[in-house]
C-alpha cells in the first residue's frame, strides 16, 4: 500500500506477533541477522522462519550482511 504522497506505508496488523517484533526494530536500523535475532530474544529457528516470510511478503531485504526494511 501506499499513503497520498506516494510513500510505500506497512499494516502492521497483517503480520504475526514475530514478524511485528522482527519490523519493529528495523524500524529503527539496518542490523546484522545475528544481532537482529538476539535483540528479539526468539530461538534461531522461529526468527529465521519470520525473516524469510517477512522477505517473500517483500518487507525486508537482506544485503551486504545487513537485514533492513524495504
Amino acid at each position: 500500500q501506499a499513503d497520498e504522497s506516494g510513500q510505500k506505508v506497512l499494516n502492521l496488523d497483517d503480520l504475526t506477533d514475530t514478524e511485528r517484533k522482527l519490523v519493529e526494530i528495523l524500524t529503527l536500523e539496518a542490523l546484522p541477522r545475528d544481532e537482529l535475532i538476539s535483540a528479539t530474544g526468539m530461538d534461531i529457528q522461529s526468527a529465521n522462519t519470520s525473516l524469510a516470510t517477512l522477505e517473500i511478503k517483500g518487507i525486508i531485504l537482506e544485503s551486504l550482511g545487513e537485514v533492513r526494511l524495504a
